[in-house]
């Protein structure tokens, strides 16, 4: 999601031009936000599964 939304080449960028430290931070938030994103899709499918659907 990240890739088709474009964060992920903003974050690139970003770390190709900051320190070791805020490269690492940037990281960090990134994975954060993966998390957040596969959290979201997860609920999601499971109030559509109790509907009676399903995603697969």
């Amino acid at each position: 999601m990240q890739k088709q939304l474009g964060i992920l080449d903003a974050a690139s960028d970003l770390q190709a031009h900051s320190s070791t430290k805020e490269a690492n931070r940037l990281n960090v938030a990134m994975e954060l936000q993966a998390d957040f994103f596969a959290g979201v899709f997860a609920n999601q499918k499971r109030k559509v599964e109790i509907l009676g659907y399903s995603l697969s």
